[in-house]
């Protein structure tokens, strides 16, 4: 029974929305004020690349939700959540660098914190 609650906050995407709000006042806000500074074309390509902040984060909620569920994660996580962003960032027709962007976060923290969050 714990599987399927986990996989289904997976599905229903609740690891993309949490860490969003989140990471909306923790990063974009300090880092925004930051760039309020640079011209608008630099403004606007710095900004492509604080998706990776993002994806970071939906890796280590999903980690977590994984971790509070005493359970391990499999390939299936990754997937339903890399969709989940390509169907987002297709649907409201953002720049596919910011896809790519979100993606490498997300990869890094799947990856690297993975051994930390789940041992």
């Amino acid at each position: 029974m714990k599987e399927f609650i986990a996989y289904a906050l997976v599905v229903i995407a609740v690891p993309v929305f949490v860490p969003g709000f989140l990471l909306a006042a923790i990063v974009y806000v300090p880092a925004y004020l930051l760039l309020f500074r640079c011209s608008l074309k630099v403004r606007a390509f710095a900004v492509q690349f604080l998706e990776i902040f993002t994806g970071l984060g939906v890796a280590v909620a999903a980690l977590v939700l994984f971790r509070l569920f005493k359970l391990t994660p499999n390939i299936a996580v990754p997937v339903i959540l890399t969709v989940w962003a390509f169907i987002y960032f297709v649907q409201y027709k953002k720049l596919i660098l910011r896809w790519l962007s979100w993606m490498v976060g997300f990869f890094i923290g799947w990856f690297a914190l993975a051994k930390m969050l789940l041992s």
